[in-house]
């Protein structure tokens, strides 16, 4: 499949280096069915789901890490200037401050035959404890120039509420769009979804596309 190009210049240092490849560190974690190795200061991670294989890259603890430790029992460790980190995939905030996450992904076609001329934009993902998010996309090749939205999250849904013996109407399904009026003509498009949030986690499963290929 293709591999955006950062991924794959470090990747192929590693595969046609003897000596980067001494200097390389590994590591994984079992929970979220990835592995990952470290050289330099990049930290590629290749993740394998349900009807996915993917490519990405790790910041913060991962890139500034000099070591990891995978234990027996399934845990995942990063040293960092003489301290050892824990990986915890419950918390979601550094001593009760907000962490930012930015999921970006590589240029690709909304339509492969003419340009797409584009006016909503909705994520799909998971209903969580976050409320919003910011969407930056850019078009055409052109990373310097770029529109920010700003993202209603789908709440949380009341799986209990308080409600007669033989009738009642549950809101688990009731679950608003998290859309955005997003008007422009491109060929390529990518796009980030930023957080900077104490709350998690924020599972994203696709992004859907409302609008037409131009004449």
């Amino acid at each position: 499949s293709e591999i955006a190009t950062d991924i794959h210049s470090a990747i192929e240092k590693v595969r046609l280096s003897i000596k980067q490849n001494k200097n390389i560190h590994s590591f994984q974690f079992h929970q979220q069915n990835w592995f990952g190795f470290k050289l330099e200061d990049e930290v590629m991670i290749f993740q394998a789901a349900a009807n996915n294989l993917a490519w990405s890259k790790f910041d913060g603890i991962f890139k500034n890490a000099t070591g990891f430790l995978n234990t027996p029992n399934g845990k995942l460790y990063a040293a960092v200037n003489n301290k050892l980190y824990y990986y915890d995939t419950n918390s979601f905030a550094d001593d009760d401050m907000p962490i930012q996450t930015v999921w970006t992904t590589a240029w690709f076609e909304p339509n492969k035959s003419r340009a797409w001329a584009n006016k909503y934009t909705e994520i799909i993902l998971e209903p969580s404890a976050l409320k919003t998010a910011n969407l930056q996309r850019y078009k055409n090749y052109n990373s310097a120039s770029y529109i920010l939205k700003e993202v209603n999250l789908k709440s949380l849904p009341d799986y209990f509420d308080t409600a007669y013996w033989d009738s009642a109407n549950f809101d688990v399904d009731n679950k608003k769009k998290a859309i955005v009026r997003d008007k422009f003509v491109a060929n390529n498009l990518s796009f980030s979804l930023q957080t900077n949030d104490k709350h998690g986690p924020l599972t994203i499963y696709a992004v859907r596309f409302y609008g037409s290929k131009e004449k």
